[in-house]
């Protein structure tokens, strides 16, 4: 069937994608992208401790993005450098779209579109070698 895939490699997929926001927008990159948002931090602290359905929901659209790489990779079967190329695709195809109209028509910042662009290049990536190898 058509949803029938690898239920282990979305989830390890979906962890590993968060896991690289939790990297990318806690530790990396933090303070420039909390400057490009003007978020201060006592701002900061009270989404931390009310932010716990904030990651819920958030850890639901790495799901969905892991679960349609691997409806996509039942039927293509790709390796790891091919993991990394459709990345590269899904990236350019998806992300790179909806970031620059983001730039464009809601004025985003150049540094937090940078922030955000890379970031969905790595966890897009990681997400289709977790596919990929398992």
């Amino acid at each position: 069937m058509f949803w029938e895939v690898n239920y282990i490699a979305v989830v390890a997929a979906a962890v590993a994608h968060f896991i690289v926001g939790a990297l990318w927008y806690g530790m990396l990159f933090a303070k420039q992208w909390m400057a490009s948002l003007e978020v201060t931090e006592e701002r900061l602290e009270k989404i931390r401790k009310g932010g716990s359905g904030v990651f819920a929901v958030s850890f639901v659209g790495s799901l969905c993005l892991a679960w349609s790489v691997a409806v996509v990779f039942k039927f293509i079967k790709p390796g790891m450098i091919d993991g990394i190329l459709f990345g590269l695709l899904f990236w350019f195809g998806f992300a790179v779209y909806n970031a620059l109209n983001s730039l464009l028509y809601q004025k985003e910042p150049f540094n937090r579109f940078l922030i955000d662009l890379a970031y969905h290049l790595v966890g897009i990536i990681a997400v289709c070698e977790v596919i990929a190898f398992l």
